[in-house]
């Protein structure tokens, strides 16, 4: 594989606030403390018996710790 058949391999997310306004790298969130967090990416979306998951600058977290929902796209 070249590097750009790697790429369209990796799933692409569309990640969004309860209001609906896209996230995307390096947004702020604020987690369910009410603490910011940076937005790094999705990492995974939701699957059957499975919750969205994003990585945010220090760790990764269930998409609803910072009120964000994932669509993979």
């Amino acid at each position: 594989f070249s590097s750009s058949d790697k790429e369209t391999d990796v799933p692409k997310f569309k990640v969004t606030t309860t209001d609906g306004t896209e996230v995307v790298k390096g947004d702020t969130v604020i987690d369910f403390r009410g603490d910011p967090r940076t937005f790094i990416r999705a990492t995974r979306a939701p699957e059957h018996g499975k919750s969205a998951k994003v990585q945010l600058a220090d760790r990764e977290v269930y998409a609803a710790v910072v009120n964000l929902t994932v669509e993979e796209l």
